[in-house]
């Protein structure tokens, strides 16, 4: 064997972490927390508000809106007609079930990783990619986790503190310190529920837009007990049938926009606390103002009762006749 053959280097080892330096965290933090992502959530909020008001909007439009070398206006002129309002009803449905569905996975995923307290949350979060991954995590602990354990442990993220004496200052008051971890609780699993039952609806409105935005109907009976009626996105999606197999259906969601936006508000106003309070104990800074979020509830915000808000119908099929036929 000739001496003067070179030896092969080892192979590269692919792995981020590995010999990261954990002197990078401090700087990490310091950057992280510079930031500021609910403020990009409330102008969203905000502009989506605006599109509910076309009549107060539309003119800009009718007469050309300008930035920079791009000019947009609305192509027929004149007054706001039908065809041009149902354009906006259309974008304020399709965008409050996106907006919904943003904030409720960012306001979720930020919750998990400050629940480990780990010592950079930037890259805790950066790591995790894997949806299915995050899925399971959300019903761990939103789900099968019991609900008096999981109030427990909100304090220290939401408030800082996991004791109402901790404070300083004026006491806080102690019938909303034990209401607050509760209606926050309750807030968090039904977000939850959102992005494991839902989530298809926002895969079809992230992945071009596969879904169709319109005016929808469905009763049973008179329509008292079960039925929905109004503003709706219909999309496609598989769905596990009773024997383990896959089926397409055609799924309509409605989407009641004066529930969406509220909800929309509050889970961003969680997030606010969530990241404050982050930020007061892993780079410190100015004192923040406490909520304690004991209001509103879910009730308060949901005035229905007995309605349906979906409905899915499996496409048609041919029998397979190698197959034992569903029951």
């Amino acid at each position: 064997m000739s001496s003067n053959k070179q030896q092969r280097k080892p192979k590269p080892v692919d792995d981020a972490d590995r010999l990261l330096a954990p002197e990078n965290f401090a700087e990490l933090n310091k950057y992280f927390y510079m930031m500021k992502p609910f403020q990009y959530f409330d102008m969203r909020l905000k502009l989506l508000m605006l599109m509910t008001k076309p009549d107060d909007i539309d003119p800009i439009f009718a007469q050309g809106l300008t930035v920079g070398g791009l000019k947009v206006y609305r192509e027929e002129e004149g007054e706001l007609g039908d065809e041009d309002s149902d354009r906006y009803k259309k974008f304020v449905v399709v965008d409050a079930a996106f907006l919904l569905h943003h904030v409720s996975e960012t306001l979720l995923r930020m919750y998990l990783v400050h629940e480990a307290m780990p010592r950079c949350p930037w890259l805790e979060l950066s790591r995790e990619r894997n949806f299915a991954r995050f899925k399971s995590k959300l019903k761990k602990r939103f789900v099968d986790l019991d609900f008096d354990e999981a109030r427990a442990r909100l304090p220290r993220l939401f408030y800082g503190h996991e004791k109402r004496e901790d404070f300083s200052g004026p006491p806080m008051p102690e019938a909303e310190w034990n209401d607050g971890p509760a209606n926050i609780e309750s807030f968090l699993r039904y977000l939850a529920r959102l992005l494991l039952d839902d989530a298809n609806v926002y895969n079809a409105a992230k992945h071009g837009l596969a879904l169709m935005a319109g005016e929808s109907m469905f009763k049973l009976g008179d329509g008292k007990i079960v039925g929905a009626e109004g503003p709706s996105i219909m999309f496609l999606e598989v769905l596990k049938t009773a024997n383990g197999g896959s089926r397409w259906n055609q799924s309509t969601k409605w989407v009641n926009i004066d529930e969406a936006l509220p909800f929309v508000a509050m889970a961003n106003e969680l997030f606010k606390q969530l990241w404050n309070v982050a930020r007061l104990r892993y780079v410190g800074g100015e004192g923040i103002r406490i909520g304690l979020f004991a209001k509103p509830k879910i009730s308060d915000i949901i005035k229905r009762a007995f309605v349906t808000d979906d409905l899915k119908m499996e496409l048609l099929y041919y029998v397979d006749a190698e197959e034992p036929a569903e029951v």
